[in-house]
């Protein structure tokens, strides 16, 4: 329902039914296609309300690769990359499927890093066929995740502007 609301540019029908569906019974699936609702036809308050959700059920599910790649998707669609990469890192360490490793891939095109961009589309099709995946050379997945602040630490140190906050 929610991809043929979509369609016919019913956004909040898409969203509204999305957020019920979850809210009723968690599913990963749907939190990562919640992820994938145009932005570009709604208003800020709006943005803002779908936002909110993402972060809500990340916070109930930290280790949801679903909710992780649902947030990262809204965050890359709002331009903020540094946020998305962070995220979509976290759910491929998490165990998230090919469709975080295109994501991520996406996000390395837009960003210019065309080497890393090839390695997370071929890691893609690697988790499609479940082949082993090749860790991106900079980073370790897996070494990322420890020590650096967690996707909480990181909602919990924002403003009502999605900025962050300046701690002493």
């Amino acid at each position: 329902y929610a991809g043929r609301a979509t369609t016919l540019r019913w956004d909040t029908a898409a969203a509204t039914c999305l957020e019920r569906a979850i809210d009723a019974e968690w599913d990963d699936s749907l939190a990562a296609y919640y992820g994938t609702l145009p932005l570009d036809r709604l208003d800020a308050t709006a943005i803002e309300a779908r936002r909110t959700n993402a972060e809500r059920w990340l916070l109930a599910y930290p280790a949801s690769p679903g909710a992780l790649l649902g947030r990262a998707r809204l965050a890359q669609a709002q331009g903020k990359w540094p946020q998305a990469e962070a995220l979509l890192r976290r759910a491929i360490a998490q165990g998230g499927s090919s469709d975080a490793w295109e994501a991520l891939a996406d996000g390395f095109v837009h960003a210019g890093d065309d080497a890393s961009a090839r390695r997370c589309y071929a890691n893609a099709l690697r988790a499609t066929r479940g082949d082993i995946i090749e860790p991106l050379p900079e980073h370790a997945l897996q070494q990322q995740i420890h020590g650096e602040p967690t996707v909480e630490d990181e909602i919990e140190r924002r403003n009502a502007d999605d900025l962050p906050q300046q701690h002493e």
